[in-house]
Order: structure tokens, then sequence, then C-alpha cells
């Protein structure tokens, strides 16, 4: 009787395939991603904020990737369905992460694999932490509506929107003085 040749599987851990899928996803972000922040008047006429984390794509299999993402590391999103086929455009997926703590574990979790967003990363992850602790707060302290911006206060939402808007201008200028659409030689052809 013949042995069979033993085949060895180049097998890979379940940790390395996870910090793949991290590495992954932070990439996708870092190229199709949307790290903004908004301000907005509410209709008390309180200044609020907003962060916005996502991501639009055409692609189905690349949405398809991150909601899994998502959904194994129980992080809650909307996803949004724009149909545009009727104007001649394909189908785009809009997925945005909702709730400040799911924002902050998202952060954790691709962090160390971001390149461009990380900046913006680290101040988006303080301000849901910010945001997160007062909320908290509000709510041990009988989360009255008439107190509510005694704990979330558009000063503090303004150190961070400031923040954000000169990391922005900043990156605007980067990219005109990187790209120079006359004809004259640009960054790109250094390389």
């Amino acid at each position: 009787m013949k042995k069979k040749p033993v085949v060895k599987h180049n097998r890979t851990t379940l940790s390395n395939q996870q910090e793949t899928r991290k590495a992954y996803i932070a990439g996708i972000f870092d190229g199709e991603g949307t790290f903004s922040m908004t301000q907005y008047r509410q209709r008390n006429g309180y200044m609020n904020s907003r962060i916005c984390i996502g991501v639009a794509n055409t692609d189905r299999d690349i949405i398809k990737a991150v909601v899994d993402f998502f959904r194994k590391n129980a992080i809650s999103y909307y996803l949004f369905v724009n149909d545009r086929r009727n104007i001649g455009r394909k189908i785009q997926y809009q997925l945005e992460i909702t709730k400040h703590q799911n924002k902050t574990k998202f952060i954790d979790l691709i962090y160390p694999y971001l390149r461009k967003n990380r900046e913006l990363a680290e101040l988006f992850k303080d301000f849901c932490e910010y945001r997160q602790t007062r909320w908290e707060q509000w709510k041990k302290d009988g989360a009255n509506g008439k107190f509510a911006n005694k704990y979330l206060t558009a000063k503090e939402d303004k150190k961070y929107l400031m923040i954000y808007k000169k990391y922005r201008e900043k990156a605007d200028t980067i990219s005109k003085t990187l790209y120079d659409f006359g004809g004259a030689k640009t960054k790109d052809d250094e390389i």
C-alpha cells in the first residue's frame, strides 16, 4: 500500500486574516472614504456639530466587504442606495457609521493602517470620546432636555471644528501645489 504524500498547507492564522482585513478596510477609507465635520443650527436655535465617517462606491463587492467588517465588529451603520440608472449612471452605495462609540471603535480598529486620514481619525476619536463622556454625564444627571447645552457646548465643538478646518485647508494647499494643470511639470513626473 502506497503512502499518500503529505501536503503542507500554508495556513494563515485567524488573527493574521483579521489584520489583513483591517488593512484592506483602512485602505478603502483612506482612498474612497469620508471623514467630515459639519456645524448646523438645531430647531431650538443652538449650534451643534456632527462628524461623518463613511464611504461611497458603485462597486457592490467593496461595499459588501465593508458591511461584513462592520457586522463582524458590531459597528452599526446606515446603508443608502442611490439608484442613478435612470440618468445613465451606476447605482451608488453609501455607508455611514452611526453612534460615537461605534466611530471610536472603528477608528481604533483601522488606525494603525491609515495613512492619509490618520490626523483626522485622531481628531474624530477625541471628539467622539468627548461627546460620549458628556452624553453619559447628561444621562446620569437625569437627561433633562432643558439643560442639554450645559453638557454639549458649542464653544467646545467649535474648537474641534477649527482644528478640522485648519487640517482641510492644509490638505487643499498641498493638493493645489502638487498639481499644476497648466501643462507644467507635476510632482508625479519626479517619481
